[in-house]
């Protein structure tokens, strides 16, 4: 029986077995939403030893290249004991912008156009909503307009 190793949590296996599946048979989490069906493309693995003695690539797997591979689609094919695969998940975990391969912390949040001031909602600074008379609303609105398409046809009062 082959040994795979995963995560740095090695197992022997037999042929037929699927990455995903020996992964979870000793509590390695490998994600998916697809149900190992192979669409999520989720379950990407990089194989860093042993990619003979794993199955051809599937259909699914035809967009990757190199030595990565769906753990739900790549098969155990060897039955030899001397055969070790190795691999590991691609975890998505926090992302974090660095520069020369030191963290860059905590990144300032935008300013978003959408804000709210306790209940109400402003945009740009300027309240909208119900609390706003009708008459403000349709002023500013036509002004912005005039201003973003051309004021030849409103003249604000």
């Amino acid at each position: 029986m082959p040994t795979l190793s995963i995560n740095g949590v090695t197992l022997e296996t037999s042929s037929g077995s699927s990455i995903f599946e020996c992964a979870e048979s000793v509590g390695v989490r490998v994600p998916t939403s697809c149900l190992k069906n192979g669409k999520c493309r989720e379950c990407m693995v990089e194989v860093e030893q042993g990619m003979d003695a794993l199955s051809p690539r599937t259909e699914e797997e035809r967009h990757l290249a190199g030595t990565f591979r769906l753990s739900c689609r790549a098969r155990v094919v060897s039955q030899s004991p001397a055969d070790t695969i190795r691999c590991r998940t691609l975890r998505r975990g926090h992302l974090q912008i660095a520069e020369d391969g030191t963290s860059a912390g905590r990144l300032p949040q935008p300013d978003p156009a959408v804000t709210r001031l306790g209940e109400q909602v402003l945009i740009d600074g300027e309240p909208v909503g119900e609390d706003v008379p009708r008459s403000s609303r349709l002023r500013r609105s036509a002004n912005d307009h005039g201003a973003r398409y051309g004021s030849e046809w409103y003249q604000p009062a």
